[in-house]
């Protein structure tokens, strides 16, 4: 699953460890380069252009947060930090339930670039939102046997400096919750 929380925006996640989180079905976040052929005439140069950034999106249902998510979409404001988390429950040796973050986002400076909603008769309205930040971290736990998570590996960046995103918190080890 995917449980985000933004600052300002209420949720209504009731899963153990995440108050305030909303839940979202799908998030996406890339990387962008434009090619363009070099200058020079008659080689085989390459100009790899500057890493271009894209907006975080999210894909949910209409729920709690949704409002709040339109009203800061209208009003522009920022809503300062998110925290996005992909957790997966799991099963240890010892039987315990546990829900895992496996990979943990982190924006700061963040702003609700887009909101829509559209819907039926006969399901749930779904949401789009696209997300701008002037800084992104994330950090991913991998695991060999489902249970045991090794040490993450991370990515960082500042887009106002233009170089990595030295002091963002992002977690040591895996966050791991009692599952209810």
């Amino acid at each position: 699953m995917i449980l985000v929380w933004i600052e300002g925006v209420m949720g209504d996640c009731q899963i153990s460890g995440f108050k305030d989180y909303f839940t979202a079905e799908s998030f996406g976040f890339g990387v962008e380069r434009e090619l363009a052929d070099s200058a020079k005439g008659g080689t085989a140069d390459v100009n790899i252009g500057i890493g271009e950034l894209q907006e975080c999106t999210i894909s949910k249902s209409m729920d709690t947060a949704s409002a709040y998510l339109a009203r800061k979409a209208i009003s522009g404001s920022s809503c300062r930090e998110a925290d996005i988390k992909f957790v997966e429950a799991i099963t240890t040796p010892g039987n315990d339930r546990k829900n895992v973050v496996y990979l943990a986002f982190k924006l700061d400076n963040v702003f609700v670039k887009s909101w829509s909603m559209s819907g039926d008769a006969d399901d749930r309205p779904s949401e789009d939102v696209a997300l701008w930040y002037n800084k992104i971290a994330f950090i991913y736990f991998p695991t060999v046997n489902g249970y045991d998570f090794l040490a993450g590996h991370d990515c960082r960046w500042d887009q106002v400096q233009s170089k990595p995103w030295t002091d963002a918190t992002l977690p040591k080890k895996a966050e791991m919750h009692p599952a209810g």
